[in-house]
């Protein structure tokens, strides 16, 4: 019988130079958006050929690069509306996310792709960098993803070394510099790794003390005001590292900004922008530093008049003209709620500044789709 098309794909990997790059894309165009195809390479045993091609020093950048897109891409399935959820346990970045099939994930991990995609987070090249940091992002959609090879000490310093990498050139250079760019979308990826990783407390101590928070706060400094993904995968990370963990919340609160502004300071800045999935997950990082008790006290009056209040105008029924102009607002609505009880469980004075807000009619309202608010 003839071989397919997609046969022919897979034999042609092992044949050197341009043909296997061709092969590459070949297999990178069918699979995209396709889980039917993803799934027949895999059954023609493309994971491990490709996860060998891509560390491979004897291997064209380009292949490289277009090898770990496709590695990637397998990671990535149907489409989703639900909302990111960090591994500390509070929903805290909900946006829309393509989540990978379990079987399709565990076969890339299977391969070796994590070890041979950190090694290609050291690559002089930006493309390659920023194709594997995604790939690794994808893996950890798993439910049991290792995290092992990403909480050792080396890997954890270049996670630190990539986070630093868009602060340190001497000035600023326009936004349409390319390498800037790719620096900053490389350490948006980086964070939201490092959000996932940081599960347990020992977890939360490795990542800071191979020096994660200081690069994190800088990134919030208003300067990056106009890279607002990189901003928010930067809080995220923070909230991760900050839940329930004293050690390290104190760490954050100390952790300032070049110009010398504290990350405290930082947060109530970013809490006042216009996009609702930037103000949930900065109230869920104050909040999860508020109940360590290491938020400075000069701030604890702002709980109640800035965070919580903007949880409980997240999760009211917000002006049409804002659903229409702004998806964000529907993944809010849905996730203040939790951030709101665990901020106000355990303080009765927030408790108390939450029903003179009228926390309990909005959320009710909320409960029974809008009814609540209207009677």
């Amino acid at each position: 019988m003839a071989a397919t098309i997609y046969e022919e794909a897979v034999a042609a990997l092992s044949v050197p130079g341009a043909e296997r790059t061709r092969a590459v894309r070949f297999i990178k165009n069918s699979i995209i958006g396709n889980r039917t195809k993803k799934e027949l390479y895999l059954s023609l045993g493309v994971a491990p050929r490709l996860v060998e091609f891509v560390a491979d020093p004897s291997c064209d950048v380009d292949l490289q690069v277009q090898t770990a897109v496709v590695l990637g891409s397998f990671t990535y399935g149907r489409v989703s509306t639900l909302p990111s959820v960090s591994d500390a346990g509070i929903t805290l970045m909900p946006r829309p996310l393509a989540i990978g099939n379990e079987e399709q994930i565990s076969a890339i991990i299977a391969a070796g792709a994590i070890p041979r995609l950190l090694h290609s987070l050291r690559s002089p090249d930006h493309r390659l960098v920023e194709a594997s940091a995604r790939a690794l992002k994808g893996l950890l959609h798993g439910s049991n993803s290792p995290r092992h090879d990403m909480l050792q000490p080396d890997t954890l310093a270049n996670f630190v070394h990539l986070l630093s990498i868009p602060e340190t050139a001497p000035t600023l250079p326009k936004p349409s510099s390319q390498d800037r760019v790719a620096s900053i979308r490389i350490a948006e990826v980086v964070a939201i790794i490092l959000a996932k990783i940081a599960v347990a407390p020992e977890d939360q101590l490795l990542i800071t003390r191979a020096g994660a928070i200081p690069p994190l706060v800088r990134l919030l400094d208003v300067r990056w005001s106009s890279y607002s993904k990189v901003q928010e995968a930067s809080v995220e990370a923070l909230a991760g590292l900050a839940r329930d963990n004293a050690e390290v919340s104190q760490a954050i609160v100390d952790a300032t900004t070049d110009d010398g502004q504290s990350a405290t300071s930082q947060f109530f800045r970013l809490i006042r922008d216009t996009k609702p999935t930037t103000r949930l997950i900065v109230s869920a990082c104050i909040s999860n530093l508020y109940r360590t008790g290491m938020l400075p006290p000069g701030y604890n009056e702002d709980v109640a008049l800035v965070v919580l209040r903007t949880l409980i105008r997240l999760f009211s029924e917000p002006p049409s003209f804002a659903k229409d102009s702004d998806p964000g607002w529907v993944e809010a609505q849905e996730k203040a709620p939790r951030i709101f009880a665990e901020l106000v469980e355990h303080s009765e004075e927030l408790q108390k500044a939450a029903m003179e807000g009228d926390a309990i009619h909005k959320l009710a309202g909320l409960l029974l789709g809008g009814q609540g608010a209207e009677e």
